[in-house]
């Protein structure tokens, strides 16, 4: 069971909000997203995605070396994310949000 988990970091420390995105581009499921910038060469990184710490990881994001941390951001594998590549969109819902 990790610190966070226990109830052990001090919440009295300054909260901040980042989110850590990693590149995407040769991922699965998530290259598929966003409109490539046409501004950018085919060699220059276009996609993000989210980076996941894993529960059992967190200790080591919050308490580890550098090296430690870096090792635990990942992109996630597209078998833990609950999503999929639309194949096809009706024309009378295209402009509608996704449930």
């Amino acid at each position: 069971m990790s610190a966070l988990q226990q109830g052990q970091v001090p919440w009295d420390w300054p909260q901040g909000y980042t989110m850590l995105t990693l590149n995407a581009d040769e991922h699965p499921l998530m290259s598929w997203m966003h409109k490539p910038d046409p501004k950018l060469g085919p060699t220059e990184p276009d996609k993000q995605t989210v980076a996941l710490i894993e529960l059992e990881h967190v200790d080591q994001w919050l308490f580890g070396t550098v090296d430690q941390a870096a090792g635990v951001v990942r992109v996630p594998r597209v078998d833990v994310m609950g999503a999929a590549a639309v194949t096809q969109v009706h024309p009378a819902t295209a402009n509608e949000p996704l449930r």
